[in-house]
C-alpha cells in the first residue's frame, strides 16, 4: 500500500484511482439517504497534484457531496509525527450547501487512516452542523 500511495499521491499517477473501484463498490454499495463526504485536500497540494486523491478514489463509487474545506496548516498530515497529528487543532470548515434539513446519515470518505485525527476533525465539524445525523467513515487503508 505504501508504494501504491507513493505513486498515486506522490507521483500523481491518477489512473491508480481505479484500482480499488470494484472492491469498494462490492463491499460498500451505495445506500439511499446517505450523504457521502470526501476529505478535501489542502488547496496547495491539490494544485500541485492536479487532483484530490480522496475524491479520485471514491467518485466512481459514491455520489459525493463536498461539505468540507481544509484550512491552510503549517505542515501537511503526512509531514507530522504521531504526537503532532494528535495535537492538531480543527482544520476543517463547512462549505454551505443546499441539503435536506434532516440529513440522516453521513459517511466520511478518506484514503488513509493513520491516527484518526483527520476523520475526527471532519466528524466534529459535521456534527456541529448536522447534530441529528449518524456519522461514520470509510477509509481505503489503515
Amino acid at each position: 500500500m505504501q508504494l501504491y500511495f507513493q505513486r498515486y499521491k506522490g507521483q500523481g499517477d491518477y489512473q491508480l484511482r481505479l484500482l480499488f473501484e470494484r472492491d469498494i463498490r462490492t463491499r460498500f454499495p451505495v445506500k439511499p439517504n446517505v450523504t457521502y463526504v470526501p476529505i478535501p485536500s489542502d488547496e496547495q497540494h491539490q494544485q500541485e497534484r492536479g487532483f484530490n486523491p480522496v475524491q479520485g478514489l471514491f467518485e466512481t463509487c459514491f455520489p459525493l457531496t463536498s461539505l468540507l474545506k481544509k484550512r491552510p496548516t503549517e505542515k501537511g498530515q503526512a509531514q507530522k509525527n504521531r504526537a503532532e497529528r494528535l495535537a492538531s487543532s480543527q482544520f476543517f470548515e463547512l462549505i454551505p450547501q443546499e441539503l435536506p434539513a434532516k440529513v440522516q446519515s453521513i459517511i466520511i470518505l478518506d484514503d488513509i487512516y493513520t491516527t484518526g485525527r483527520t476523520v475526527w476533525h471532519a466528524q466534529q465539524c459535521l456534527r456541529a452542523n448536522y447534530p441529528q445525523a449518524t456519522i461514520n467513515a470509510i477509509t481505503l487503508a489503515r
